[in-house]
């Protein structure tokens, strides 16, 4: 797996896993890939886009950002809504994210 680091932000109605890893010719961290949630009510997360680099293919990286914000909703109680189609294949595929999948 690559080196990476997820970094969520929230605001009051969306938030967004940043994704940055190492590039050539930088110094820090690049902002490599995404996912974000828009909130659906207190206690629900709508995941609508998962994204990588071209790069960051076959890294793991969005396999990562998707187990990142399964690992968040556990910690706040929350359930998630898998709209994106790459999150929907991940709760599909991965039988230990259904406690938090939204019914």
């Amino acid at each position: 797996m690559a080196d990476f680091e997820i970094v969520f932000s929230e605001g009051d109605s969306k938030g967004v896993f940043s994704l940055y890893a190492p590039k050539d010719g930088h110094d820090g961290p690049v902002k490599s890939g995404e996912m974000t949630v828009s909130k659906a009510g207190e206690t629900t997360w709508i995941i609508d886009h998962t994204g990588v680099d071209d790069a960051m293919k076959g890294t793991g990286a969005a396999v990562a950002l998707v187990k990142r914000g399964v690992e968040l909703a556990r910690e706040r109680g929350l359930k998630i809504i898998p709209l994106c189609s790459y999150a929907k294949v991940q709760f599909q595929r991965y039988s230990e994210y259904q406690d938090v999948l939204k019914r």
